[in-house]
């Protein structure tokens, strides 16, 4: 969805107007944007499963207000993102895994400002984030135009390399993000566990649980969010991994089920900075 907020001739043009003070007119031009984005209902459909289970049973008029603000938060990010890049500052807040020894999983997800979020890591560790590679606009837009990017991307497109990739990250005491409510590309059923979620059920893969009980690595759930244009670490927590069994599946359902019950708490307190856009609850069978 990121891409399909604007063009790189509209983020050049915003990144010259905050190069001269100019971002009360930016923050003006985005309002506009976001309304006229928000009346395409092929857009509004692709938030339509989320808000069908953050806020039932409302009415069309508040349906489109809850659609509204989800992204305007969405361009809020992005643009704070764009800025921390044309200004060279870094996110402002702390957080520190120095306690860990060894490589460390960082489980988040499509939420927040999960990036800059990330970013706090970078001063301390290697940062690598496990994701399909953009050289396009995508995210390199927000970070190339300051010091650069903060971690360095693992194609998931090429499990054979991402694999080995991982594993030498962690060997090496980095420190590897995978978001965890998206099912990698080609992921199979027995590979995941279906666990509830926001009145629903959904799938999410056992692949970063078993990537850190076999490396020995520790796995930390971490969700940020823009809070008043500031990054806040809304969740960051432990998540404790069986040490037998590990080829199966069902040996991971706590865990997993503690990563579910974290991002529904995150939901909860922050529901218009949620940015999966897509349906990704099972169909309930009779």
């Amino acid at each position: 969805m990121k891409q399909e907020l604007g063009s790189r001739f509209l983020y050049d043009c915003a990144a010259f107007l905050i190069r001269i003070h100019c971002l009360w007119l930016v923050h003006c031009i985005l309002y506009v944007c976001v309304f006229l984005y928000t009346l395409l209902p092929a857009i509004r459909k692709r938030s339509a499963a989320y808000r069908a289970h953050r806020f039932p049973g409302c009415s069309y008029p508040a349906s489109f207000l809850h659609t509204w603000r989800l992204h305007a938060n969405l361009a809020h990010v992005l643009l704070d993102r764009l800025c921390l890049g044309v200004q060279d500052k870094s996110p402002v807040g702390s957080l520190s895994l120095r306690s860990a020894k060894g490589g460390i999983v960082v489980l988040s997800a499509h939420v927040g400002a999960w990036q800059n979020g990330l970013s706090l890591l970078a001063s301390e560790r290697n940062v690598h984030v496990v994701q399909k590679r953009d050289d396009g606009l995508g995210d390199r837009q927000y970070f190339e135009r300051g010091g650069g990017f903060p971690f360095s991307v693992i194609d998931i497109q090429d499990p054979i390399f991402c694999a080995l990739a991982v594993t030498k990250a962690l060997q090496d005491g980095d420190c590897v993000c995978i978001m965890g409510d998206r099912l990698p590309p080609g992921e199979d059923v027995p590979r995941s566990l279906r666990v509830p979620f926001l009145g629903g059920h959904i799938r999410l893969s056992i692949s970063p649980y078993a990537i850190a009980a076999r490396s020995h690595a520790e796995l930390w759930i971490l969700f940020s969010a823009r809070n008043e244009e500031k990054i806040e670490i809304a969740t960051f927590e432990r998540v404790f991994l069986p040490e037998t069994d590990l080829r199966n599946p069902e040996t991971y359902r706590p865990s997993v089920l503690q990563y579910a019950q974290a991002l529904e708490r995150y939901v909860a307190r922050y529901p218009y900075q949620f940015f999966n856009f897509y349906d990704m609850w099972e169909k309930e069978t009779a």
